[in-house]
C-alpha cells in the first residue's frame, strides 16, 4: 500500500484557510463548525459552512475521542472510532493547527475517501454533554 504524505490534509487545512480568509475579505459570515451527538441514535452529527457528516460510533467510541489531543497520524496513532459513507472514522490532531482535530473517512488512515478539519473545541464540546 502507498504511503500518503499528508499532501492531502496540508492542500484541505489550507483550502478551509482560505475560505476562511476570503469570507473576511467579502465580509460574509462562515458558520463555525459544529457538533450534536444523539446517544440514543449512536449517531455524532458533524456539520459546517458547505458540509454534514453524519458518524454512527457507539458511546464508548466516542468516550475514546478525548484522547485525539494525543493521536497523531503522522506517528500513525489516530484513533478508529466510529463509521460514515460506509467506512470506518480515523481522528487525529493537526499537525499544522494544534487547536484543530483532522477527521479521515475510509478503509485506513492513510488510503481516505474524506477529510474534514474541526476544531478541537467542537469535540470538546461534544464529550462534555455525554
Amino acid at each position: 500500500m502507498a504511503r500518503v504524505d499528508g499532501s492531502n490534509t496540508k492542500r484541505l487545512s489550507s483550502r478551509l484557510y482560505a475560505a476562511d480568509r476570503l469570507g473576511h475579505t467579502l465580509g460574509v459570515a462562515i458558520r463555525e463548525p459544529d457538533a450534536d451527538y444523539d446517544a440514543r441514535d449512536g449517531v455524532l452529527s458533524l456539520s459546517g459552512q458547505g458540509f454534514y457528516l453524519q458518524v454512527r460510533m457507539s458511546p464508548a467510541e466516542l468516550g475514546s475521542l478525548s484522547a485525539v489531543g494525543a493521536a497523531s497520524w503522522e506517528d500513525r496513532t489516530s484513533i478508529e472510532a466510529g463509521a460514515a459513507l460506509g467506512h470506518p472514522v480515523f481522528w487525529s490532531r493537526s499537525s499544522e493547527d494544534p487547536t484543530a482535530v483532522v477527521v479521515l473517512v475510509g478503509a485506513d488512515d492513510e488510503t481516505w475517501e474524506l477529510s474534514l478539519v474541526v476544531p478541537a473545541s467542537v469535540l470538546t464540546h461534544v464529550l462534555a454533554l455525554s
